[in-house]
């Protein structure tokens, strides 16, 4: 007997499922592209236990007659294709035929719709088959209702994540779809409470400052290009709105959310010197092209997509962004001059000194290993270099930056803030892990910030291990936060830039059960944005005090980020280099 057997057709519909529904955002997706091609300007999202449980998506679109209902959800069967020469001109979102079916494989599916001058249609579809059928009006538009996604297929369904993780998912989903698509009304309702409702607005621009209260007109950046083959119309934000991660960055090929690393790569490159390495800009694109030049059917999921002369693409994107940020940053300086220079005039005040500031030395970029080294072999440091009674003590700051401290037959640099960020990382920590309250001080002015729904969804699982650590924030209405209190030696605080970065540090935690990386990047964020800043003046006193809590900290030698806090030079070496020994 042969050893190759014909699969049943329910196993063959459920691995055809597979690829295309990978968890409940990937029916959401498939959903809201149906409406979308059905003409809808209204669509609604409601979604309970992160979609696990149940997803409704209702639209005011075209509908289906009775007849086309029947078929919607069998396999294979599309409206928007009819022969081979249609698949290489597709001009609409979904058109594979496969997503009604799919999820009709993996879930109870009830499809309720109604077109112009038919009557309205209930089905209900179990198992890839028909149920029960009731005619039953409605006003023109299509409801679709999915229950119990992946019930037949457990070892699926096991590695869904929670509920919080699940619904970030169509969050960004829904998100993606409303940025491109910005005179569509689009609201989200979970677990019975509506999180997200996006008005009709005219321009993606104001579509997006819809989403992101933090990026302001001033933040955005136009860019447009247009030749016979490619249009591209894109919004860049400014570089000093950088993140740690790449959640928003959006690009379109024909208004498709897609995934192309290549395009993302000559973003990237575009930012080039505006950026540092480990930060991401954020920025949504939309290229159209002729629709004969791409190919969407190269993925179950429709989200990769492959494009004729992309290398011409990657350099138009590389060289374009590059162009518009140089010529916004050099409209930027022009217009800070020229605005001194007139109120200077004006105001015939007396010249302003005029202060060279000299050049940063390079830190020491010695490894994690070679910093290990370092620290063992000076387990004495900390006792001999200085004590709370040492009298004789000689030091002075430079570059209100650089503490210099001589000692015997040594020169220590201490750089001042991360050295602060040490000493209030530790007492942070320690107080957590005796199970202390960090002191914090109130504020006489709580301050608002405002975030994305997405944002405040991040932010709202961590706010109890975020109080311990001594900042209390309070969720006000669906898209602010109020900062109340911080930790008592907190110091010159941009609220706003910890609270970003605290977002991004949680979004960076791949594993979210893990509270012992949780609180650490949560401590060192903390512990940065309120210690001393590089720049600042100290005070005689500030500078002893600083030096004695370096001293009684467990390692205090790097920064929580690993950035050398003391470089020594001994006296050996600065006669080495006067020549006056060799």
């Amino acid at each position: 007997m042969g050893k190759i057997n014909k699969l049943p057709q329910k196993l063959v519909n459920k691995i055809a499922a597979g690829e295309v529904v990978e968890r409940p955002a990937s029916i959401v997706k498939e959903l809201i592209e149906n409406s979308l091609d059905a003409e809808a300007d209204s669509i609604e999202i409601i979604i309970e236990k992160g979609g696990i449980k149940s997803i409704i998506i209702h639209d005011n679109g075209v509908g289906m007659s009775p007849s086309d209902a029947e078929k919607s959800f069998k396999l294979h069967t599309t409206s928007k294709i009819y022969n081979l020469k249609d698949l290489n001109r597709i001009y609409t979102l979904g058109f594979r035929g496969e997503a009604l079916a799919s999820i009709a494989a993996v879930s109870e599916l009830t499809i309720f719709t109604k077109a112009k001058s038919e009557k309205g249609l209930k089905l209900t579809i179990e198992d890839s088959k028909l149920k029960n059928k009731k005619f039953q009006e409605r006003s023109i538009g299509t409801t679709v209702k999915v229950q119990d996604i992946f019930r037949h297929l457990p070892a699926r369904k096991k590695f869904l994540r929670t509920e919080n993780t699940e619904y970030k998912h169509i969050v960004n989903e829904v998100t993606k779809f409303a940025i491109i698509n910005p005179s569509i009304e689009f609201i989200l309702n979970h677990n019975g409470k509506e999180t997200l409702k996006l008005l009709s607005v005219a321009s993606i621009q104001e579509r997006i400052t819809q989403i992101y209260p933090n990026f302001t007109k001033e933040n955005l950046i136009k860019f447009n290009y247009e030749d016979p083959e490619f249009k591209i119309d894109a919004i860049l934000v400014h570089p000093r709105n950088l993140g740690k991660n790449r959640y928003r960055q959006f690009i379109y090929v024909n208004n498709r959310a897609i995934v192309e690393r290549s395009l993302s790569k000559a973003v990237r490159e575009g930012y080039a010197t505006t950026i540092p390495k480990d930060k991401h800009p954020a920025f949504f694109i939309n290229i159209n092209i002729d629709v004969s030049k791409i190919d969407v059917n190269i993925h179950p999921r429709k989200q990769e997509i492959k494009i004729d002369n992309i290398s011409k693409l990657y350099g138009i994107l590389k060289g374009g962004i590059r162009n518009t940020l140089s010529k916004n940053s050099q409209n930027e300086l022009k217009q800070k001059i020229h605005t001194k220079t007139l109120k200077h005039k004006a105001k015939k005040e007396a010249p302003i000194k005029q202060y060279s500031v000299p050049k940063t030395p390079k830190r020491d970029s010695s490894s994690r290993s070679n910093r290990k080294k370092v620290i063992k072999e000076s387990v004495g440091f900390t006792k001999s270099l200085l004590t709370k009674s040492d009298k004789d003590r000689n030091y002075f700051q430079i570059f209100n930056t650089y503490i210099i401290l001589e000692k015997e037959q040594e020169i220590h640099i201490i750089d001042q803030h991360a050295a602060d960020e040490r000493i209030n990382y530790e007492k942070i920590l320690t107080k957590f892990e005796k199970g202390e309250l960090v002191t914090k001080q109130d504020l006489l002015l709580p301050i608002s910030i405002d975030l994305s729904h997405e944002e405040i969804e991040t932010l709202k699982p961590k706010l109890s291990q975020i109080s311990k650590l001594g900042l209390d924030i309070d969720i006000f209405g669906s898209k602010t936060i109020k900062v109340n209190s911080v930790p008592q030696f907190a110091r010159d605080v941009n609220y706003k830039e910890l609270i970003f970065e605290i977002i991004e540090k949680i979004n960076n935690i791949e594993n979210q059960t893990d509270i012992e990386e949780l609180v650490h990047k949560l401590t060192s964020s903390i512990a940065c944005h309120t210690s001393i800043r590089a720049g600042r003046k100290m005070h005689p006193a500030e500078i002893t005090k600083l030096i004695d809590d370096l001293f009684e900290c467990k390692q205090p030698f790097s920064c929580p980020h690993g950035r050398p806090i003391i470089w020594t030079i001994t006296k050996k070496e600065l006669e080495k280099k006067f020549n006056r020994i060799k």
